[in-house]
């Protein structure tokens, strides 16, 4: 038997090969179902070259070397420990106080100057890392508002706080002070001063923060900004589109002279007190706080107020107006000036020494920029921690 699966009749005459069974597409008896004319070696396989075998050698080379690579790679990554997260970028704001560093100064300022009795050492424990002694004991000091006026970061964890506290007391006769009778004198009034005290703030504001040592007490507040001026403009004539609109506007808002609304672009709205919160309003000056040409225009507005009470307050807006159709209508009411800032030059080191007071009264290191002024609008109060 063939190993096609055909008989073979081999003879001097041709051969012919009949195979077992048809083909579907070719029934028996049909010319196309017998091979005729078919020689042995016909039947034999012929032989099989290669197409181009150095192509082909190259490709499979490649292939294995890729998949190879691959598996080395994947080791190596398993194997290879996970690298560090790469640092935190720097923030501009080196100098910004967090809210919870502000607080615990506060806090530990005031328990400082309240604390009295047994319970003293306790209360001051959980605020103080070192321990905080009394020089004598005595009554605890009548405090009011305590308020975070300055303060920076000197470093990873460390922040120094200046805390302004009003501290009323009654000053003590001269005989009392000497240790004599006081006998008949006159009791003294009540005397509040202010008390500008700076702590070291340590730790961690998610961990925890702690005052690190006894606070300091200096004579005078910190220095305030002397280089932060607002900007100037020219003068707005009273008459004027602008001037006509701001003064109907501040009117209607302030002293309940009309509808705030009729002088409001479409689409801007603003809160409108119940009643009227000044009696009367006086406009003093106004200035556009830049001639660039800008839409809206940008208004200072200077003025004087009278309350119910018969008292008269300068106050000052700062209103945005524009003009459409050939009339002028407030757009905003910012809240404050675009101010002119200009730094000083960078302070060439920081010192990690406790705060000292300076003969103008600044305290603390401070930083800085290059010298250069930029003009920024007025964004409202800042926050403590922001």
């Amino acid at each position: 038997m063939h190993p096609g699966d055909v008989d073979r009749m081999v003879d001097r005459e041709p051969v012919r090969v009949v195979p077992e069974e048809s083909w579907a597409w070719d029934p028996r008896g049909e010319p196309d179902g017998e091979l005729l004319g078919v020689t042995p070696d016909d039947l034999r396989p012929y032989p099989v070259r290669w197409s181009r075998p150095g192509a082909q050698l190259a490709a499979r080379v490649a292939l294995w070397g890729a998949v190879a690579f691959g598996c080395l790679s994947g080791l190596i990554a398993i194997a290879r420990a996970p690298a560090a997260a790469p640092p935190a970028p720097a923030s501009d704001a080196t100098d910004a106080l967090p809210a919870p560093v502000a607080g615990t100064a506060e806090r530990a300022v005031a328990a400082w100057l309240t604390a009295a009795g047994d319970d003293r050492q306790d209360v001051l424990a959980g605020l103080f890392v070192e321990p905080v002694d009394g020089l004598r004991e005595a009554e605890p000091l009548d405090i009011g508002d305590v308020t975070t006026v300055a303060g920076s970061a000197v470093g990873p964890g460390y922040w120094w706080v200046t805390v302004a506290v009003d501290v009323t007391e009654t000053p003590a006769s001269a005989a009392t002070a000497g240790g004599g009778d006081q006998g008949d004198a006159p009791a003294a009034d009540p005397v509040t001063t202010t008390w500008y005290v700076q702590v070291a703030v340590v730790g961690d504001v998610e961990a925890g923060l702690a005052v690190l040592t006894t606070p300091t007490v200096v004579p005078v507040a910190p220095a305030g900004p002397g280089d932060w001026r607002r900007v100037e403009g020219s003068p707005i004539e009273r008459g004027t589109g602008p001037y006509d609109t701001i003064e109907g506007f501040l009117r209607a808002l302030l002293v309940g002279d009309g509808e705030p609304t009729r002088y409001m672009t479409p689409g801007w709205s603003i809160e409108v007190p119940a009643e009227p919160m000044f009696v009367g309003l006086e406009i003093q000056e106004m200035t556009s706080e830049a001639d660039t040409g800008d839409d809206p225009l940008r208004v200072r507005v200077d003025a004087a107020v009278d309350t119910i009470g018969g008292t008269r307050r300068a106050v000052a807006y700062t209103v945005e107006v524009h003009e459409r159709d050939g009339r002028w209508e407030v757009v905003d009411l910012p809240g404050g000036p675009s101010v002119n800032h200009r730094d000083s030059e960078p302070a060439a080191t920081t010192s990690s020494s406790p705060p000292t007071t300076a003969g103008d009264g600044s305290t603390g290191p401070g930083t800085s920029l290059p010298a250069g002024g930029t003009s920024v609008p007025w964004q409202g109060p800042v926050a403590a921690g922001d």
